[in-house]
């Protein structure tokens, strides 16, 4: 049950993603930017939704979070950067490394082929 709760949360993210409403440039856009979802939030929120809070040391920071996730095979390809913007591409991989689907990837080097994957692939899929 915690694995379709994680996963449907993501997804919501990955479509908050592609709406907009992580990081945009305002100078493009004229548009008053969304608050930000950084590397960091997202790792302590991946962490909490997945239940290993508890796992992490008494007064972990955020490097904790990204270190512990980073050990599990979960992390953006150019790695966790603390306080850089989420991208699309960034929450795409953490979401695809995190369901197990890897070998679905057709370039494993390329964000495109994670947000490909993540579009073609049906919500029932990834919770069944």
């Amino acid at each position: 049950m915690a694995l379709k709760s994680l996963a449907i949360s993501l997804l919501v993210i990955l479509t908050c993603a592609s709406c907009g409403a992580l990081h945009t440039d305002q100078a493009t856009t004229g548009e008053p930017a969304p608050r930000i979802i950084t590397h960091g939030d997202l790792a302590r929120t991946i962490v909490r939704m997945m239940g290993d809070e508890s796992k992490m040391p008494a007064g972990a920071n955020t490097l904790d979070y990204q270190n512990y996730l980073a050990g599990k095979g979960i992390a953006p390809l150019d790695g966790w950067r603390y306080m850089e913007p989420v991208s699309k591409g960034d929450l795409a991989v953490v979401t695809v490394r995190f369901l197990g689907l890897e070998d679905k990837v057709a370039d494993p080097e390329d964000e495109a082929a994670y947000i490909a994957l993540l579009e073609s692939i049906e919500l029932r899929t990834i919770i069944e």
